[in-house]
């Protein structure tokens, strides 16, 4: 079964640390995931940056497998990431059996309430998804404390 995983690194990024104290994300252990669930043809990664905070980042996200859409931008709030998200997962429905969305923001249920109205087989990944997403998706997972980066403590 093909499969397109499409990233909200920002959301990600606020809801995770808000449930797991400041810990990030391994996006390795979620790509390892995802693989799990079918042929992994695509993973997208969408974000903002202000300059160059990103760009090991994103280094890592392509050593991994992702592809990488970042708007670089000068404001905190901003929803291009959001928008561009959504055009691609809805020009690319007829490349995939399974949309992976890993967000919690939902700013993204009317996109899941059309693709199932759709029959669209969609998967939400995130940290504190509302139950609002539960009956427009096949099944949610909460990313759990093992998929978390874990620092290496300095002696």
């Amino acid at each position: 079964m093909r499969v397109g995983m499409f990233v909200d690194i920002d959301d990600t990024f606020k809801h995770v640390g808000g449930k797991f104290h400041h810990k990030k994300l391994n996006y390795r252990k979620l790509y390892e995931y995802v693989k799990g669930l079918g042929e992994l043809e695509k993973a997208m990664a969408y974000g903002i940056t202000m300059g160059t905070e990103a760009v090991g980042f994103l280094k890592i996200l392509h050593e991994i497998g992702f592809e990488t859409k970042y708007i670089k931008t000068n404001r905190t709030n901003n929803n291009t990431q959001r928008v561009n998200l959504t055009v691609d997962i809805l020009g690319s429905l007829e490349d995939f059996q399974k949309i992976v969305l890993v967000a919690s923001n939902l700013d993204y249920l009317p996109l899941c309430q059309k693709l199932s109205s759709w029959d669209k087989n969609v998967i939400i990944i995130g940290s504190n998804i509302s139950e609002k997403f539960e009956q427009y998706a096949m099944y949610c997972i909460e990313i759990p404390i093992s998929w978390l980066e874990i620092k290496e403590k300095k002696s």
